[in-house]
């Protein structure tokens, strides 16, 4: 791997995915988050990385950092209060913001690249 460059592979950089705990049960509606994760950079705020789920909803309330995702597989709707709703399934690329509520929502095992900063 040379210096200053990383290819993002969809199963991390070492191959595989460990069990993670990111998701606060408390916020979780229904289902089971089935967290796994790995990391390819984390400094001062800012990381990349690749996650998964299983099927699960969430409520998530006043977000506290910004994400770029990019889907791998499986599909996700964010819904707002307001009932604005948006499905990203795989190739689609969107921000999840700071500040949003309302509920993430998969339906099945779900997995994506992310860049986040609080």
């Amino acid at each position: 791997m040379a210096k200053f460059m990383q290819k993002m592979l969809p199963d991390g950089p070492d191959g595989t995915l460990e069990q993670v705990s990111l998701v606060d049960r408390a916020n979780v509606v229904s289902g089971d988050p089935d967290e796994r994760a790995a990391l390819f950079f984390s400094k001062k705020g800012v990381t990349a990385g690749v996650w998964e789920c299983g099927a699960y909803k969430e409520r998530i309330e006043n977000r506290p950092i910004e994400e770029m995702c990019v889907v791998l597989s499986g599909e996700v709707t964010l819904s707002t209060d307001d009932g604005a709703s948006e499905t990203y399934g795989p190739g689609d690329s969107f921000l999840f913001r700071r500040g949003f509520t309302g509920y993430w929502e998969t339906r099945g095992r779900f997995r994506k690249y992310f860049f986040s900063a609080s």
